[in-house]
């Protein structure tokens, strides 16, 4: 007969107490949590726990062998996590498989996230980890971040989107970076206490977002594998208030009707459409809103700085001499001009 089942509470928003309607499947659990024992917390709904084995190149959790052994025992499925720094990323891959071993069913995961005691890792780092995991092992490492991801990956990308997400976000909903329309795992709350088989609190829970949790507990490279990534959108949404994505691809169908309504940006932007043209899409600066567009109020120049590094510098020392309004003016009349009259080609272009 199974044992009770874990509920966790939460805070309504006058401060009573209430059940968490979440039903967590998964752990992840490191040293700082004191496991009692494994049945109890298989028998309370669990099914797969998450055990800390490494931090940057020489720290070892030393619980996570033995974890490993206990947790099998009482048949629940089992992963390891290795927390990211700075340091090489060599060195990292190295020390992590050598402590997880030649252990096919154990499932492998990057902690990427804000490193208190030292530097972290960047998210060009995080790619060569996941890349040189999955190059030795044959299995595509699950991906752990909150804010850290959201705030460093400002566009679609597609080799870190074809890694499942395990999202860290403490709320009642999620709200995912770019390019994944939904997570494997949530981590919805790391203060859980009370939860049968271990000691004290801040117990870190997680709820599955898949559809069979032991049939893709491992993504190997042999198996078919269906990416949780989507296509970056290449109309912009609907509705004068609908946000646009960092560099959002718009028709230029769409560019035409709004300069047709009147948009000077739309206008502009129909001016100088060479320097925007990508496979019959127009790519909009990071911020941007149909109702800017319309309006006018967000400058093409905001695009240009991004695409354009070197009149970024430029326009940095017209503003200190003009001002940021005839600045604009200047930089987006001699552009339309240039491009007119055929003195600057785009990229490409000979």
């Amino acid at each position: 007969m199974a044992g009770p089942r874990f509920e966790a509470l939460s805070l309504s928003p006058r401060g009573a107490l209430m059940a968490d309607p979440r039903k967590p499947s998964v752990l992840d659990l490191s040293s700082h949590n004191p496991v009692e024992s494994f049945d109890k917390i298989a028998a309370a709904g669990i099914k797969g726990v998450i055990l800390k084995a490494t931090q940057s190149t020489r720290f070892v959790d030393k619980t996570y062998k033995d974890r490993v052994a206990a947790a099998r025992r009482a048949g629940l499925l089992v992963a390891a996590y290795h927390f990211a720094s700075g340091a090489d990323v060599e060195d990292q891959v190295a020390h992590f498989l050598d402590t997880v071993g030649d252990d096919d069913d154990v499932m492998l995961c990057l902690d990427y996230e804000p490193n208190p005691n030292g530097s972290t890792m960047s998210l060009d780092q995080a790619r060569q980890f996941l890349k040189l995991v999955c190059e030795r092992t044959g299995q595509r490492p699950l991906l752990y971040s909150g804010h850290l991801l959201k705030e460093q990956l400002r566009k679609p990308d597609a080799f870190l989107n074809g890694h499942r997400l395990w999202i860290a976000q403490y709320a009642q909903t999620v709200k995912l970076p770019p390019g994944w329309d939904r997570h494997w795992l949530w981590q919805y709350s790391d203060k859980a206490s009370g939860f049968p088989g271990i000691k004290g609190g801040n117990v870190d829970v997680n709820v599955f977002g898949g559809d069979d949790l032991a049939s893709e507990w491992i993504d190997r490279l042999d198996q078919t594998h269906e990416p949780t990534a989507s296509e970056p959108e290449t109309v912009a949404p609907s509705g004068p208030e609908a946000k646009l994505s960092v560099f959002q691809d718009m028709s230029f169908q769409k560019v035409n009707e709004l300069a047709d309504q009147g948009s000077r940006l739309a206008k502009t932007i129909r001016a100088v459409k060479r320097w925007f043209w990508v496979g019959g899409t127009v790519t909009t600066g990071g911020g941007a809103t149909l109702a800017n567009i319309n309006s006018g109020t967000k400058s093409v120049v905001a695009q240009i700085i991004a695409e354009h590094p070197f009149i970024a510098l430029a326009l940095v020392g017209t503003l200190f001499a003009v001002g940021t309004y005839f600045a604009i003016k200047l930089v987006e009349k001699y552009l339309i001009t240039a491009v007119r009259d055929g003195r600057y080609r785009p990229r490409g272009e000979s």
